[in-house]
């Protein structure tokens, strides 16, 4: 019987092994599984800003561009001219400035008198020099 025990210790042994190799085996597993997981995520992290920060230097190029030739307008008399009539709307001494409105402002004129206006309105109006005489576009 000492054989028969002794046979019986040595497979409660391997069986002990396996089980442990088989828990370390996938303890492996879940860690390097874990780690390519995580490279995976940084991989995409990495590649949208890459593609963020790529557009926002194409971006940056291209206004670099309009900035140059913008100062190179400016670098000439004429360019200085043009900028300053389109900024300030202001004309030479014997030029008139014409001024054309887009669609979307009111150009229907009506006296002003018969509309229901707020107290504020009627304040923000005389602070601008608006009477009751004066006449809105539509």
């Amino acid at each position: 019987m000492g054989r028969f025990q002794e046979g019986r210790r040595a497979g409660a042994r391997r069986r002990v092994l396996l089980w442990a190799v088989v828990v370390l085996a996938f303890g492996l597993v879940f860690v390097f599984g874990r780690a390519a997981a995580r490279m995976r995520e940084t991989e995409e992290l990495a590649r949208t800003r890459f593609e963020d920060e790529s557009a926002e230097a194409a971006s940056f190029a291209a206004r670099e561009r309009e900035l140059r030739e913008e100062l190179a307008a400016l670098g000439e008399t004429r360019g200085l001219e043009e900028e300053l009539r389109r900024k300030f709307r202001v004309a030479k001494e014997d030029e008139q400035l014409v001024v054309i409105l887009d669609k979307k402002t009111e150009t229907n004129l009506e006296p002003r008198h018969n509309e229901q206006r707020s107290v504020f309105g009627w304040l923000r109006d005389i602070m601008r020099g608006v009477t009751s005489e004066t006449y809105t576009r539509d």
